[in-house]
């Protein structure tokens, strides 16, 4: 045992575990509890609660739980060992050396070896002229290349072992450490970064836990990176960072392609940008940018596969509430070039005019079409129109349904036609901005209830005595169904198509939302107890549309930080509830 149990739980109880947790998360007293927005998960209404009588938390949207311990490991990424030893700190308390020694003893070997191999590989540069030569020409000073780090591996087969066996670590931890591979026809080891400009890799306590290498001349591949081992998980790191969060206020950060861009950028005293480190990019990476920076910036290569990372990475982002700029550089430029040739004053510049996460996506989405042709102009519509259904606040749906349509001269009806399928209704001008008059409800019970209220007035009498115009925030039905009771104050029947064309001749609506809000659905038997089964259908999305607009409210309160508004809305959120049966 690393630590005992009875100084583990001495470390909790020291712990304010509110304290803690409010510090990475805005927490509202609710109750003997604290809520607020989950840290682990993206959501818009507080489900993560923190129990200070307990001592643990739980999110009741992902379902993550714990106590202090868990949280700063989750969140901050640490081992057990790491998190107590940070909890006994912020506590004052004294552990001392014996209880970490045998844990630290586990691991620690490794990252010696790293911090031997990076100084061997910095000594290296000195001699090798190409190397030298390369870094001239890439306009790195020496004190970026003290700072970062950089070194050079020798076009050799067993440089870096045998430096590293005469310092006297075994072959089976330099093995373990992801640094030499043992070849299967000779039986013997050889090193794996040769010939290479080398990046040592930081995590954030500025310990090495990897390296990623640059081919100096020719050969493949042009990079290659540490595998990953048990202190080094390249989808967990992103290069650059431990910089970043000693140098950037975290005002703002920008993900570039390149370790050499990040670089230069940070040479020109531009400190708030990292590199992802050969892989996909991973949500813990976007956690990370999110963490370390107000505004993210995405500032990736200009060609086809470079616009189509840049794509996928606006999504993860976007899933975890972030909604990035991308930074666009004239002629394909790389970072690094820009800056060299313009400065860091037209560098910030281009930050200025940086694009919109939407339009961006929007422009990659045409980019293979030509929208003068019909079948690709229906492609594009169907493209934009998924992409404005992924973004989760019906406002910001509303704007961009608003600028597609102006922009590219698309009907603006057409447009939420085709947002309102699989059973979506979205009316943009429905959208109440300032106010977050969100309605969402589907169309299928209204659809069903025009129905049955335009073929017989029995069922729009009832409708009308239920006060059913009070649970339909969907203002374009409610006038509907409006005009469907008045037009029954004059006669006993209604002739749908000679309706459905005075209301075209009127212009009230437009013909595509008339004809779509009059589309007929049939009903074979219709009978007052289905009636009643579709109006309470159309109360239960009323109430669902109330709670959106609560949840938006309580979203925008708790980034105002005006918890006494949170509270109230959180109250009325549960009578809401209540009324719902949940």
């Amino acid at each position: 045992m690393f630590i005992s149990d009875t100084k583990i739980e001495e470390i909790k109880d020291a712990v304010d575990i509110v304290d803690l947790i409010g510090s990475y998360v805005s927490l509202v007293k609710r109750g003997r509890n604290y809520v607020g927005l989950c840290p682990f998960h993206n959501e818009k209404t507080p489900s993560f609660s923190v129990n200070p009588d307990g001592h643990y938390f739980k999110c009741f949207g992902c379902g993550k739980s714990g106590d202090a311990i868990t949280f700063l490991q989750e969140y901050e990424g640490l081992d057990f060992n790491e998190a107590i030893k940070e909890l006994a700190e912020k506590a004052h308390i004294d552990l001392g050396e014996a209880e970490f020694q045998k844990k630290q003893a586990d691991y620690s070997v490794y990252y010696d070896i790293n911090r031997e191999a990076a100084l061997y590989f910095m000594d290296n540069i000195k001699a090798d002229e190409a190397a030298i030569s390369y870094l001239k020409n890439r306009n790195i000073n020496v004190n970026s290349v003290l700072e970062f780090g950089i070194g050079f591996a020798l076009d050799s087969w067993d440089g870096l072992l045998n430096h590293l066996t005469k310092k006297g670590f075994s072959i089976n931890d330099i093995e373990a450490a992801n640094l030499i591979q043992k070849s299967e026809k000779r039986g013997t080891y050889y090193d794996l970064f040769r010939k290479r400009l080398i990046f040592p890799i930081l995590d954030l306590k500025s310990r090495v836990v990897g390296f990623s290498g640059r081919i100096v001349g020719d050969g493949e591949p042009k990079y290659y990176n540490s595998r990953d081992s048990v202190i080094f998980k390249k989808g967990n790191l992103l290069f650059g960072l431990n910089l970043v969060q000693k140098k950037s206020d975290r005002s703002r950060i920008m993900l570039v392609e390149g370790n050499i861009d990040v670089v230069k950028l940070h040479q020109m005293g531009i400190n708030y940008v990292v590199a992802a480190l050969g892989t996909a990019f991973t949500d813990r990476q976007a956690t990370l940018l999110k963490r370390y920076g107000k505004e993210v910036y995405l500032c990736l290569d200009g060609d086809f596969a470079g616009q189509k990372a840049t794509v996928r990475d606006i999504e993860i982002l976007r899933n975890i509430g972030v909604v990035p700029k991308i930074v666009v550089i004239p002629d394909n430029m790389d970072p690094d070039e820009y800056v060299d040739k313009f400065g860091k004053d037209k560098f910030d510049a281009l930050l200025q005019d940086a694009v919109s996460a939407f339009d961006f996506t929007v422009s990659f989405y045409k980019q293979d079409l030509d929208i003068n042709r019909r079948d690709d102009f229906i492609e594009f519509i169907r493209r934009v129109s998924g992409l404005i259904k992924t973004i989760p606040s019906k406002v910001e749906q509303s704007i961009y349904v608003e600028d597609i349509s102006k922009k590219y001269n698309i009907d603006k009806n057409l447009l939420m036609e085709e947002l309102s399928k699989n059973n979506e209704v979205f009316v943009a001008n429905a959208y109440d901005v300032k106010s977050y008059t969100i309605p969402k409800a589907s169309n299928k019970f209204i659809k069903i209830l025009i129905s049955y209220i335009i073929t017989d007035k029995v069922f729009a009498v009832e409708a009308e005595k239920l006060n059913v115009l009070d649970y339909i925030n969907n203002q374009s039905y409610a006038d509907l169904i409006e005009r469907i009771f008045k037009e029954y104050e004059k006669k006993e029947k209604i002739d749908v198509d000679e309706f459905t064309k005075s209301l075209i001749n009127e212009n009230e609506f437009g013909e595509n939302l008339v004809k779509s809000m009059l589309s007929h659905v049939e009903i074979k038997e219709p009978t007052i107890n289905y009636f009643n089964d579709v109006v309470d259908g159309i109360k239960r999305e009323y109430i669902t549309d109330k709670k959106d607009v609560l949840n938006k409210k309580i979203e925008s309160a708790t980034n105002d930080k005006d918890f006494d508004l949170v509270v109230e809305l959180l109250k009325e959120l549960d009578s809401l509830s209540e009324m719902d049966g949940d």
